[in-house]
């Protein structure tokens, strides 16, 4: 028999058997809380002969809840995994050694995730390999200058004490990066501009910030020159966001996709203009922005998504816009806008394939909630 898959996420064994290094067919090995200190027992092969590989067939290779664990030096090697794709590392609190700086041997390695193993990057700091395309840091200890990734194209990271995100390092180390998503770095409060502008984020298409409550502003990363290529834009949960460059939003040529949500204490001063491509458009209790309403939505002919959540100091859509402005829309959600009086004629938006409204108290003309959707 030919064991390919090996899952070990229900027990704690102390050890492995001494016949481990058998399974050369293996490709993927999954463990949960081992409670030994090293994992050299899984190198053990017939004479320890390290010319050969250890594990030929591995892929794909998950360490999680070790506790006890100190260190992977001895472990993680190209040699013993010459065809590894994939490695997911998560809740090895006591971790402080991995030679992150021999990652580049891994020639396969395509996926990284660490998770809560603050000490991983500890003695080493840094991390550089040219084949990885998605990487996943949340709470590593390894700063985003350090990271060194040539075919990057998707980066998740979180970090709680990270204060500071500094632009021209990651398009530096980053040239290939396509998506990047910011989450819950509770002590972020900016982004450090870099100099040229131009191209700073090439080829980024989707930016992501999540639950950054101490972050007041973007001014610094919404730029054209930054992010010429992005495609989508998405904000939630930054409880501490106070301003947004919103006239900004017009220029960026290839946004089809924006999002806020949650950031209620937003002052829109700037102005809030938006693309004429836009095709999805979702604002949920992000501040008043009714000084620039309706005009902001003027232009969007290509509108297919609109979403209006907790939109205050909106009174009334006019007649006009569905019939127009709007008329390539396809779904239409507004709920909990206290100040909405009417949304203009009802006739046009049953034209609407897929219309939710409900909880807007003031808007008495509609019966709530209306809900039609239509296949």
């Amino acid at each position: 028999m030919v064991h390919q898959f090996l899952y070990a996420t229900k027990c704690t064994p102390e050890s492995l058997p001494s016949d481990f290094g058998k399974l050369i067919n293996l490709q993927t090995y999954e463990s949960v809380g081992f409670a030994y200190y090293r994992m050299k027992n899984l190198l053990l092969v017939a004479g320890n002969d390290r010319n050969h590989s250890v594990y030929p067939s591995l892929t794909d290779l998950a360490i999680s809840s070790c506790e006890k664990l100190s260190s992977l030096d001895h472990f993680l090697q190209a040699d013993y995994m010459p065809v590894l794709e994939r490695i997911s590392i998560r809740e090895c609190a006591n971790v402080t050694s991995l030679q992150t700086e021999r990652f580049g041997e891994f020639s396969c390695l395509g996926d990284f995730t660490v998770s809560n193993c603050p000490k991983l990057f500890h003695n080493s700091g840094s991390l550089s390999v040219p084949t990885l395309k998605n990487l996943e840091l949340r709470n590593s200890g390894i700063l985003l200058s350090n990271i060194e990734c040539s075919s990057l194209t998707s980066l998740s990271f979180k970090c709680v004490h990270v204060t500071a995100i500094p632009i021209q390092p990651l398009n530096g180390n980053l040239p290939s990066l396509q998506e990047f998503n910011i989450n819950e770095c509770e002590s972020l409060t900016f982004f450090a501009e870099s100099y040229p502008l131009n191209g700073a984020f090439s080829f980024l298409t989707v930016l992501v910030i999540r639950s950054c409550h101490k972050l007041p502003t973007l001014d610094g990363l919404l730029k054209k020159e930054y992010l010429p290529a992005i495609e989508r834009i998405e904000i939630g949960a930054c409880t501490g966001l106070l301003s947004l460059p919103g006239e900004r939003f017009g220029s960026f040529t290839c946004l089809s996709d924006l999002r806020i949500s949650h950031c209620p204490n937003i002052n829109w001063q700037s102005g809030l203009v938006l693309p004429s491509y836009l095709k999805r458009l979702s604002l949920n209790n992000c501040g008043n922005f009714s000084a620039w309403f309706p005009n902001c939505l003027g232009s969007l002919t290509c509108l297919v998504e609109l979403t209006m959540i907790e939109c205050h100091g909106i009174e009334s859509f006019p007649n006009q816009m569905w019939r127009s402005n709007l008329a390539s829309l396809k779904k239409l959600h507004i709920a909990d806008c206290p100040d909405l009086v009417s949304i203009g004629a009802v006739n046009p938006i049953l034209k609407i394939k897929t219309v939710y409204i409900y909880s807007c108290q003031k808007l008495t003309k509609v019966k709530q909630p209306f809900i039609r959707s239509r296949e």
